[in-house]
């Protein structure tokens, strides 16, 4: 087969602009390690594992779906096996997922140039006046003109809107939003003030057309991305949405600005009959006006209303047996499909299966025969040949209760769980969850003697569940597998398991990185011994699991929220985010080496920042920890930074910006955010 060249560049998430360029006849995506284009384990959720597959024919590309629950899109089209894919084609895996364009050819110099672009949005209701209820379509990409002339893009009715000028104003998107440009006699209202000559309109804005004029509400949309198809070589882009043609003959497609000019005045009855005449090229319902629409639509001929009534009882009633009829068969599949002699299948291939060990960990587990097996440091995926089982395993020191259930939630399930038993080498907790037409069946095992936990994560077709036998489950989560070589540091499993419903993945990086990520300040320069203050690992309060968790894993930190409270994290630079009830947003994040808040402070001072309150010998937060302050001043901003040395000899940094004073009631919130962060231990060496 002879393989074209094309490439693939990111439009979305935090890859924005990464390019590959491929000349292979087969590129898979997915977060599978094995895929030619991968994706994060853990924030890119609405990508499986393989989530599909690019294939040539050596004369055109296509875009098969993996059947996956997710789903996957080519131009904001649903594929649902496979589609042709042209030059310029969009891919979104999974609705509201990572976006790729697709192009043929080598791949440029400049990959980001001509990249679809994201197209504004609003919309425009009438309140009062003479087109109450209408609701016009705006688009930030063109200028909207609204007034009585016909040949307006929001055209108004001519005769019952006197005191609204024939091109009274219009609404544009200057780049960053909306705005309105009054060209009207009589004045242009946004919530009872005057625009004079441009204001800029905001979401939920009353806009008023002249004094005693029509009101309508106006409402900011999503954006929307443009999907252009340059076929090679390249033609004309079309338009996303259709756009009522321009004055004097212009295409739907044709994106030239309409220039602003002040209404020049039209008699009412010339206004008037070209309303009529060209009311049917407007985009919204405001039609229903024109009297020429209305007598069409009074003389289409139509059926009495009982026979209208009996056809629509027909159709539903045929609808309900196609339904029905389509049950019916998808479950004769089901069961006929998955007989006695495919369950004595599974079975013999477990029998005939060999054990593979891990050697990253050094776990084995039994991979049946004929079985696809994957691996990936100390990951280990497995795979039937009919693709009806998969089964994850995962040895981590850092594996709880608490992080198998977000594994589970995060695929779409409610996990719940099923119980603990012992075994002769340890522990073994098990939870199930089901979403979409998946099932998922997770066995952790925690053993007597020392060794690090062990996840096995079986994912199965619902329909199908139900049918497998018993010994398959036995076999791949529970009995066929042996404990890893690496052990779990002591002191790390009594922190682990005071934490038992934190849930957290990956160990933070060392460096100052995430210091520099939350102020310009030069900490690098203040590090110093660390100091001998005694601190606990971590702090575990007595009714943590009836409290909200926030984990940022690269900064080994969870925060409990408060009621009231919010959080979000940004694990690429390792910060978390609180902010409290009075709108105070604080960041937090870890440096590895100890940071001596006197050299601190005073570097502060050095950049230009005056002290207000400084205290290097620690606030009391709670028994054995300390937190030393910093409140400073730099005009027209106010800076508060804390800093906090934990047991390993990292410092949490805390930092909050404002252009006010801090409040004493501000200051005891920060020191409640911090009295609620959890502490996790560093990673093993």
């Amino acid at each position: 087969m002879e393989a074209l060249t094309c490439h693939l560049i990111f439009l979305s998430s935090e890859r924005f602009g990464d390019a590959f360029e491929f000349t292979s006849a087969r590129i898979t995506l997915g977060r599978s390690p094995s895929a030619d284009i991968t994706f994060d384990q853990f924030s890119d959720l609405t990508v499986a594992p393989h989530h599909a597959e690019i294939l040539t024919d050596g004369e055109t590309f296509y875009l098969f779906n993996l059947s996956t629950r997710a789903g996957t899109f080519v131009n904001g089209n649903a594929v649902e096996e496979r589609c042709e894919l042209r030059h310029n084609d969009v891919i979104q895996l999974g609705e509201k997922g990572p976006e790729l364009l697709f192009r043929l050819g080598p791949l440029p110099e400049d990959p980001l140039e001509d990249l679809p672009r994201l197209i504004p949005q609003a919309e425009l209701k009438f309140l009062s006046g003479a087109n109450a209820g209408d609701v016009f379509y705006i688009r930030g990409d063109r200028p909207t003109r609204i007034g009585r002339r016909a040949d307006m893009e929001i055209a108004l009715h001519p005769s019952a809107n006197i005191e609204v000028s024939g091109h009274h104003c219009t609404i544009i998107h200057d780049g960053q939003q909306f705005c309105v440009v009054d060209t009207s006699r009589n004045g242009t209202y946004i919530n009872g003030l005057k625009v004079d000559p441009q204001a800029p309109l905001e979401d939920g804005a009353k806009l008023q057309l002249a004094p005693g004029g029509p009101i309508a509400e106006f409402h900011v949309l999503p954006s929307v991305r443009q999907y252009h198809h340059k076929e090679v070589p390249s033609s004309e882009r079309a338009d996303l949405i259709p756009h009522r043609p321009e004055p004097g003959g212009e295409s739907a497609g044709t994106s030239e600005k309409v220039p602003i000019t002040p209404d020049k005045g039209q008699s009412p009855t010339s206004t008037q009959s070209s309303y009529v005449a060209n009311s049917q090229s407007t985009l919204s319902n405001s039609r229903r006006n024109s009297p020429s629409w209305r007598a069409s639509k009074e003389s289409k001929p139509s059926l009495p209303r009982r026979k209208r009534i009996r056809l629509v009882l027909v159709f539903c009633s045929l609808i309900v047996l196609l339904l029905a009829l389509v049950g019916a068969v998808r479950y004769v599949r089901a069961t006929a499909g998955f007989n006695s002699s495919s369950r004595a299948e599974y079975l013999a291939q477990i029998e005939r299966g060999t054990m593979t060990t891990n050697e990253h960990v050094g776990y084995s587990v039994l991979v049946p025969r004929g079985w696809t097996k994957l691996e990936k440091d100390e990951i280990l995926s497995i795979e039937s040949p009919d693709k009806v089982i998969g089964v994850d395993y995962v040895a981590s020191d850092v594996l709880q209760e608490g992080l198998v259930q977000e594994i589970l939630r995060a695929r779409g399930a409610v996990p719940t769980h099923l119980g603990e038993t012992s075994t002769r080498s340890g522990t073994v907790t098990t939870f199930f969850g089901r979403g979409g037409n998946k099932a998922w069946l997770a066995a952790l095992h925690r053993f007597s003697g020392g060794q690090i936990p062990l996840l096995a994560l079986m994912e199965v077709d619902l329909d199908r569940f139900g049918s497998i036998p018993d010994d398959v489950f036995k076999a791949l989560a529970f009995e066929k597998l042996s404990p890893p070589a690496k052990t779990l540091d002591v002191g790390v499993a009594a922190a682990l398991t005071r934490i038992d419903s934190v849930p957290t993945t990956d160990s933070a990086q060392k460096g100052t990185a995430e210091v520099a990520a939350i102020t310009t300040l030069p900490l690098t320069e203040a590090k110093t011994a660390p100091r001998t203050t005694p601190k606990t690992a971590v702090r575990h309060p007595e009714e943590m699991a009836e409290e909200a968790l926030t984990t940022c894993a690269r900064a080994r930190l969870v925060l409990r929220l408060a009621p009231g409270w919010s959080a979000k994290v940004d694990e690429t630079s390792g910060l978390l985010f609180a902010v409290s009830p009075h709108g105070l947003e604080i960041r937090i994040a870890r440096d590895e080496s100890p940071l001596n808040p006197e050299t601190v402070f005073a570097q502060m001072q050095q950049d230009g920042w005056a002290p207000i309150r400084v205290d290097v010998q620690g606030i009391p937060i709670k028994p054995n920890i300390s937190l030393s302050e910093a409140v400073m001043q730099q005009p027209p901003l106010y800076a508060y930074l804390g800093l906090e040395e934990d047991i390993d000899s990292s410092t949490l940094v805390i930092y909050v910006e404002k252009d006010k004073v801090f409040s004493e009631e501000e200051l005891a919130e920060i020191r409640e955010c911090v009295r609620r962060l959890i502490s996790l231990p560093s990673p093993l060496p």
